[in-house]
């Protein structure tokens, strides 16, 4: 079990879209209730996905997450991220996801750093299960 998941970060579970390229949105789904949407905003297929979150708070259970880290919720808000794929010297591929996030917290530095810790490990988290998922499928 990850850190993220320690300390109440739901789980995700799946995620699908309604179709390819730019304009696509990606559903995901996640323990407790959690749903948000992603928009396509970069398409380039083996190298990179860009998207933009399209988060409605009212439609995330109130006892999903800890009010302090409620999606798009007072404190923070994720905005957008990505996935990037790069191809190393052995030519193995290498998989990362970045999101930014908007901090409304007043305590800027340590709310920075855990949030950094915490995204860390909740990305982690979430290459290992696409990893998992993506070896299975060959």
């Amino acid at each position: 079990m990850s850190f993220s998941q320690l300390i109440g970060i739901p789980r995700p579970l799946q995620a699908d879209m309604n179709a390819q390229g730019v304009g696509a949105v990606r559903t995901s789904k996640w323990q407790n209730g959690v749903v948000f949407k992603e928009v396509i905003t970069d398409w380039q297929p083996n190298k990179q996905m860009l998207y933009q979150f399209d988060i409605d708070p009212d439609l995330i259970p109130d006892n999903a997450l800890d009010k302090h880290v409620k999606l798009g919720g007072e404190y923070f808000s994720p905005l957008y991220g990505g996935y990037y794929l790069a191809e190393t010297a052995n030519g193995q591929t290498v998989l990362t996801l970045k999101t930014t996030v908007e901090d409304n917290t007043n305590f800027t530095i340590y709310s920075r750093l855990w949030g950094e810790v915490i995204f860390q490990d909740f990305h982690n988290s979430l290459l290992k299960l696409m990893k998992s998922r993506a070896e299975k499928a060959v």
